[in-house]
């Protein structure tokens, strides 16, 4: 009997606008931050239903309904889920794929496949390998160890997979993410890699992550591309196979790294799993506390470890309930879970895993690092950074520890509940400038608005970023809204080769650069729409290269031929674009450059500066 795959389900919720979903129902009207109107699933003449867009969540406090979009919808057909999701489907004008007997669709017939042959071949390419065995060996991992995580090795060559698996056909191997296509030839994705297969939890291949030999390679771990089988932000390595140990245990170690889980089980910490080479999302902290309700990260010690346990609690504090714990264990200097126990000893990770701080203590320790007592100007940028944290806790699902945190910080600051509330309540009532009239959060682009192409490329061909961090594209000036969101993503391409964050599979989407910019609803748009314009196999890069020439020709059209016409349209424009080097007429010596700065209400914007490069 055919199903609906998970992974669509889930990408089909969190593609959804709940306003525009209930709305088309229910009459709503705006107070404060949420919406309210009468409940449609019980009687009753003072609304006490409440729509929260910001959360993606409503809730009755008459009938105690209450859910995301999708509940909505399914509560709406009667209990049905199957025509719940069809419903909501046909909304965001995607077609339900079923998976089972009857086929594989969307995908193309036998990716499943290929992923289980290609792991097979780099299994037996590892008995092969010396230099990978050996590589193993110094890391401690035992045969039993690779025989449960199904390690294998991708040789470093451009055609070993590709000459082993061409019996599939090109196309299947580039939708399966084990090869890549350019100029018409294909080549191995993987080359010269431990290669560690990622499952979903119903134990199918959706993907891998290579992790490479030297530690000279300037992309250490790479992952398969981002698909509708392999979506990093909703996977969790090793999770598959932890939740009876977690049950049993009572937590889940979250790690860095596989080669941390794969050491980690080795010793007897069988509970454990790794992000996928990001910071923690909300669908990874909501998978692992679904399996166990405590979860302990381990990070190491020194400044990039605390960065990144301050990163996680962007995905953690969203998933966390009333009875959920989280734990921060921070390993010495230099340190991880699988070099600490190798030194070390499983017993020594256990004290230290029993000595993990509380999130209490770890929120705390994290806002106050930096300040001394009565220095009223951080403590009141601490106070603002509190609240930032606290709001992303949802008010349904931990009310009790809202409050906990509201009082830990308030009176760590000297500074009584109930002022600290007030100042929390104004700040959530201010009115947000938005870059256009409808708002940040509901703002879509039109499909054939050259920056909507632009983002589509990137979503479907993350490879084409590269082509941007070397020149990114002048941005036209007529649409504020999209200037803003395209120049968003930009900004963060350029951050992360800047601080050498990029690494091919490893790279953030276009979608959850927009949504967490606040274009929660441009973020949806755009995933649906890079799945519908390439879904068939259409060339993004073409269509990328015309818009790139578009843009050009449009900028030098805007601007003119002199400087001086630049400079007195930059000062008319409210986003002007950046002029190609030959307008400046000064060479190298005067530029352009591209800022995303957060105003006051939060939201960012682009600004542009002109000046002297040093």
């Amino acid at each position: 009997m055919p199903y609906i795959p998970r992974e669509f389900i889930q990408q089909l919720a969190d593609g959804a606008d709940i306003l525009a979903v209930v709305g088309a129902g229910v009459s709503l009207k705006k107070r404060g931050a949420n919406y309210v109107g009468l409940c449609p699933f019980h009687s009753e003449k003072t609304p006490s239903f409440n729509v929260s867009p910001q959360k993606g969540f409503f809730y009755c406090f008459g009938c105690g309904a209450s859910g995301s979009a999708l509940d909505f919808i399914v509560r709406q057909n009667g209990g049905d889920f199957v025509a719940g999701v069809e419903s909501l489907a046909a909304m965001q004008g995607l077609q339900v794929p079923r998976e089972g007997k009857d086929g594989e669709a969307p995908e193309y017939p036998g990716v499943g496949e290929v992923l289980r042959a290609a792991v097979r071949h780099w299994r037996a390419n590892l008995g092969k390998s010396e230099k990978a065995r050996a590589y193993l060996q110094k890391r401690g991992m035992q045969a039993q160890t690779a025989k449960e995580f199904l390690f294998g090795y991708a040789e470093d060559s451009f055609d070993d997979l590709t000459g082993a698996l061409k019996s599939y056909g090109a196309k299947t191997l580039v939708e399966a993410g084990v090869v890549r296509e350019k100029e018409g030839r294909i080549y191995d994705y993987f080359r010269g890699r431990i290669m560690f297969p990622v499952f979903d939890r119903r134990g199918k291949v959706c993907g891998f992550a290579g992790r490479a030999l030297s530690e000279e390679e300037p992309a250490k771990y790479l992952n398969s591309p981002e698909s509708r089988r392999f979506a990093k932000r909703h996977l969790l390595y090793a999770s598959r196979g932890i939740a009876a140990a977690a049950r049993e245990k009572g937590r889940v170690f979250i790690a860095e790294g596989y080669l941390d889980v794969a050491r980690l089980w080795q010793e007897g910490f069988a509970e454990s799993a790794a992000t996928m080479g990001t910071a923690a999302t909300a669908p990874q902290m909501r998978a692992a506390l679904r399996m166990a309700n405590k979860v302990i990260f381990a990070f190491d010690g020194d400044k990039a470890g605390r960065q990144a346990a301050a990163r996680a609690l962007e995905g953690l504090l969203p998933a966390l309930r009333d009875g959920d714990s989280a734990h921060f264990l921070f390993l010495p200097d230099g340190e991880d879970p699988d070099s600490y126990i190798a030194k070390n000893g499983a017993d020594a990770f256990a004290k230290l895993a029993d000595g993990a701080a509380p999130l209490g203590d770890f929120i705390e320790g994290h806002l106050w690092r930096n300040v001394k007592d009565g220095d009223e100007g951080r403590i009141s940028a601490v106070l603002a950074a509190g609240q930032k944290l606290i709001r992303m806790l949802s008010p349904e699902r931990a009310p009790y520890l809202r409050a906990l945190l509201e009082k830990r910080i308030s009176e760590r600051a000297n500074l009584s509940r109930e002022v600290f509330q007030k100042a929390m309540k104004r700040e959530q009532s201010r009115p947000r400038r938005s870059p256009d009239a409808a708002g940040k959060q509901f703002y879509k682009m039109q499909p054939q608005n050259k920056l909507y192409i632009l983002l589509c490329c990137l979503q479907a061909q993350p490879q084409l970023r590269e082509v941007l961090r070397e020149s990114p594209p002048p941005l036209p000036g007529d649409d504020a809204a999209a200037v803003a969101a395209a120049a968003a993503v930009l900004h963060r391409l350029r951050r992360e080769e800047e601080n050498g964050e990029s690494g091919g599979g490893n790279d953030i989407t276009v979608t959850e650069i927009l949504r967490e910019e606040g274009f929660d609803s441009l973020s949806a748009q755009i995933a649906s729409g890079a799945r519908r314009r390439f879904a068939k196999g259409a060339d993004a890069d073409a269509e990328f290269n015309s818009i790139i020439a578009a843009l050009r020709r449009e900028h030098e059209k805007r601007v003119g031929a002199s400087k001086k016409e630049w400079l007195d349209k930059m000062s008319s424009d409210g986003f002007p674009p950046q002029p190609p080097p030959s307008k400046m007429g000064g060479g190298n010596d005067a530029g352009v450059g591209l800022r995303v700065g957060v105003d006051a209400g939060g939201y960012a914007f682009p600004r542009w500066s002109v000046g002297t490069r040093g």
